[in-house]
C-alpha cells in the first residue's frame, strides 16, 4: 500500500473518531496537531514533549486532538478519570483498524492517535 493511501485510510478513521467524540455526552474535541516537520520534532524531543525522532506525525499518521470533557481540557483531571472517561474513545479507534494505537495505550498523550 502506498504512503498516500495510508494516510487517507488514516484521515478516514480519524473523521470517525472526531465525529465519535463529539457526539458522547459532555464530551467535544478540537484539532490538535496532525503534521511535523523533522525541525518540529526535534525541538519537541529536545524541551521533553516528545520521547522519539521516528513520530508518526512526520508521516501524517498521526493526529492529535484536545479532548474537553465537562468543559475543560482531558489533562486537567486525575489520570485515573482520564482513563475512564476515555476508555470508550480508546476502544472506538483501536476498533477502527488493527494498526491503529493510541496514547492512553501508553498511559500519557490521551489526545494522540496514530496509525502503525
Amino acid at each position: 500500500m502506498k504512503l498516500s493511501e495510508k494516510q487517507a485510510d488514516f484521515l478516514v478513521d480519524f473523521a470517525h473518531l472526531i465525529i465519535f467524540i463529539n457526539q458522547q455526552h459532555d464530551m467535544y474535541c478540537t484539532a490538535g496537531e496532525l503534521l511535523r516537520t523533522e525541525y518540529q520534532q526535534a525541538q519537541y524531543v529536545k524541551d521533553g514533549l516528545s520521547k522519539t525522532m521516528d513520530s508518526k506525525h512526520l508521516h501524517k499518521l498521526a493526529g492529535d486532538l484536545n479532548i474537553f470533557y465537562k468543559g475543560l481540557p482531558i489533562w486537567t483531571y486525575e489520570k485515573t478519570l482520564i482513563a475512564t472517561v476515555l476508555a470508550p474513545v480508546r476502544d472506538k479507534w483501536n476498533g477502527l483498524h488493527e494498526d491503529n494505537d493510541c496514547g492512553l495505550n501508553w498511559g500519557w498523550d490521551s489526545g494522540h492517535f496514530e496509525r502503525k
